[in-house]
């Protein structure tokens, strides 16, 4: 599977959990299905950090479509425009992805200043849970966790599959078990960007904020389709 089948198959979950989540609150199994999103999205991101050829443009699409998505964000989620109790998933990879090059670059410094980058990589997933990012601190650590671990796939499904647990043993949520899905589907990737242009990286990027504009747009104005 190519990097964008798997961008595929992340964005039609995500569009399954969002209208679950705004037309059929009460039906679980479309929220069970948006679990495969985020893990995989996590994992391209670090792929993304291998293949791009600017990181520093890398981190500035993020952090761009992260300022764009956010009223999108506030008004699916939070029936607003404006509301910074929580903020959206391209800030959780915008923070993954810095946590990321920060770790790299002090460890080409020398033989312990890892060390330095894993105490700043520790700070951006403290900012993630204080700044409620989508996904948080577990967000984060599974950005990481999927860097640290990417040449060791047994490792990384063990330690994939305790942080999930972990996370719903902290915060009660059977839902995200469904996570643990995503993993397979993660190892089905063949290393190739199959079919790739720059207005489809772009469409790929834009889809987050205009689909949770529509989703919004309809559920707060069609409410006959809930029936």
């Amino acid at each position: 599977m190519s990097n964008f089948a798997l961008k595929l198959v992340a964005i039609v979950s995500m569009l399954i959990d969002h209208i679950g989540y705004e037309f059929f609150p009460g039906q679980s199994v479309w929220r069970a299905i948006g679990r495969l999103a985020f893990p995989i999205f996590a994992f391209l991101i670090v792929e993304g950090y291998y293949h791009t050829h600017s990181k520093i443009e890398y981190l500035i699409r993020l952090g761009a479509f992260g300022l764009i998505s956010e009223v999108p964000y506030d008004l699916l989620f939070r029936s607003s425009y404006i509301d910074l109790s929580t903020q959206n998933v391209f800030f959780t990879l915008f923070l993954g992805l810095l946590s990321i090059c920060i770790f790299e670059w002090f460890k080409d410094r020398g033989k312990y200043y890892w060390i330095i980058g894993l105490l700043f990589s520790v700070g951006l997933i403290i900012i993630a849970e204080l700044c409620r990012t989508d996904y948080g601190a577990y967000g984060v650590i599974m950005v990481m966790l999927f860097y640290i671990l990417r040449s060791n796939k047994e490792i990384l499904s063990l330690v994939f599959i305790l942080l999930v647990l972990s996370y719903v043993l902290l915060k009660p949520s059977d839902i995200m078990l469904y996570e643990i899905a995503a993993l397979p589907i993660i190892y089905l990737y063949n290393g190739k960007k199959g079919y790739n242009s720059s207005i489809v990286k772009y469409v790929f990027y834009a889809f987050y904020p205009l689909h949770l504009l529509v989703i919004a747009y309809i559920g707060n104005n069609i409410p006959v389709l809930l029936i």
